[in-house]
């Protein structure tokens, strides 16, 4: 039973009244050691009462505290079962809410997936890289220029290519790009970098679009993608028709162009090609008259139109090309060197440079058979050697087989006349051999696949005459027949 201060006051102040109202000095000796001894009890019996009542205040302060702690903890589990009723209220939203999350983040990696595909297929970054190794057991081109003694067993290195170039589509039917080109052949261009081509392309119409900028010129099959290593099986083409000391007078023109394939019904298909424009040519691409220098040379009124029918007949295709301009040449040609005067102001024209190409095709399964012949006529105008009338011919017959995935063969013949008029060299200067006149070659060429990106050709060439090289290999080192060896390894992607 709980005692309560009031009660505890009252045993104590009835126990003083009472112990009060003894009086040992009149009690006897035995009621005074009972009265000492109950005085005794009374006080232990108090001290006692306090420690119980100190302890049942502890006691009610524990009490107090355990039902505080009861009531928070029954507000925390209220606070928990509202908690709980809320996050069941709130669930469904929770749950709409992660589904949209998740949807929100498929969407946005869609959309990342499409742009990147969307710049992969816009952008197109493109390159190529060859080195390649000449060798010849009959003089070739200048060697005195590379450093190389003259003699009749000359090779060298200076022979390379690079090429990168980049295309982007502005829209479904605009196209941008360029290229950046260095190449070295002998004595010609030096490694010198240049720009290549940078177009426009606009595609109208299956029968019409349009392009403008520095555009290649079509001349032939090969002409516009003889900078394409990985497109042919030989290392050099038929040089009746691509000489390589030709290669910058037809490279690219600065103007416009319409291309389109027109649709013939039963007879298939005619594609068309046409550029229009001036050109100036790369000064390191040409060569020159010995001692010129300051030489300049420029492409006027230049124009191609080529069309190529792909015949009703599986894999046939025939086609012509005609190519037209003016050139206007200028340099100080110094004739010190060879017992002239001085420097003199030095010029000559081509005028109205024509070329005519024709083109045919065929290809069945792994096998390509071409051919092509082209002449070419113009008037040289030198103000030290007056008018000069050239009709240029040549042509050739090319066989191409591809055995597997990583092996290729080609054997082509050609043949080019300086003066289609006179074949046999008879109207040469005097001191000029004959054999300058014409250059037949036979050409064994193969073709290795070692990776996607990575080729490796050889080649060998039997040759008859000088005609192509003309004035480039001194009448004193030359020899009718020769050979070229060739090797080249050509990186792409």
């Amino acid at each position: 039973k709980k005692i309560t201060k009031q009660n505890l006051i009252s045993i104590f102040l009835t126990g003083v009244i009472f112990l009060c109202g003894l009086n040992p000095n009149s009690a006897s000796a035995g009621q005074a050691d009972e009265i000492s001894a109950l005085k005794k009890r009374v006080a232990e019996l108090t001290g006692m009462l306090q420690e119980l009542n100190d302890r049942i205040e502890k006691m009610e302060e524990a009490q107090s505290e355990t039902k505080q702690t009861q009531a928070d903890s029954k507000e925390i589990q209220d606070d928990r079962q509202k908690a709980e009723t809320n996050l069941e209220e709130q669930q469904p939203k929770i749950n709409t809410a992660r589904a949209d999350s998740q949807q929100n983040q498929s969407d946005l990696q869609d959309t990342l997936s499409m742009v990147e595909d969307l710049i992969d297929d816009r952008l197109q970054v493109h390159g190529t890289l060859s080195q390649g190794y000449l060798k010849s057991d009959g003089a070739f081109m200048q060697t005195q220029d590379l450093g190389v003694p003259l003699d009749t067993n000359t090779s060298t290195f200076h022979y390379n290519e690079f090429a990168i170039n980049f295309s982007y589509q502005i829209s479904d039917r605009l196209r941008a790009g360029l290229q950046l080109m260095s190449r070295d052949f002998l004595v010609l261009m030096d490694n010198h970098v240049y720009l290549d081509w940078a177009q426009f392309d606009y595609a109208w119409k299956n029968e019409a679009n349009f392009q403008a900028g520095r555009l290649k010129v079509p001349l032939g099959l090969h002409n516009k993608s003889r900078d394409i290593d990985a497109a042919r099986t030989s290392i050099f083409l038929p040089e009746a028709l691509y000489a390589e000391i030709r290669r910058s007078h037809f490279n690219y023109i600065d103007g416009f162009g319409v291309y389109g394939s027109i649709d013939l019904g039963s007879l298939d298909t005619l594609n068309y090609s046409t550029v229009f424009g001036d050109a100036d040519l790369e000064r390191k691409g040409y060569q020159t008259e010995q001692g010129l220098t300051d030489f300049e040379a420029q492409l006027e009124n230049m124009y191609s139109i080529q069309l190529m029918w792909d015949t009703p007949l599986e894999g046939l295709k025939i086609g012509g090309t005609y190519l037209q301009f003016d050139a206007h040449i200028f340099g100080n040609l110094d004739k010190t060197q060879s017992g002239g005067s001085a420097s003199n102001l030095w010029y000559f024209l081509y005028d109205k440079y024509n070329v005519y190409v024709t083109s045919l095709e065929y290809t069945w399964k792994d096998l390509i058979i071409t051919t092509e012949y082209q002449e070419t006529r113009l008037t040289n105008r030198d103000n030290m050697r007056g008018n000069i009338p050239v009709h240029l011919m040549g042509w050739y017959l090319s066989t191409a087989y591809r055995f597997n995935d990583w092996f290729a063969s080609e054997i082509y013949y050609s043949e080019f006349y300086r003066n289609n008029d006179d074949k046999q060299g008879k109207l040469l200067p005097l001191g000029i051999p004959d054999y300058y006149a014409w250059q037949k070659d036979w050409s064994f060429n193969f073709r290795f696949d070692i990776t996607d990106n990575f080729i490796v050709k050889a080649g060998v060439m039997l040759k008859d005459g000088f005609g192509v090289t003309e004035s480039a290999v001194p009448v004193s080192l030359s020899e009718r027949y020769w050979t070229l060896y060739q090797l080249k390894a050509t990186a792409y992607f």
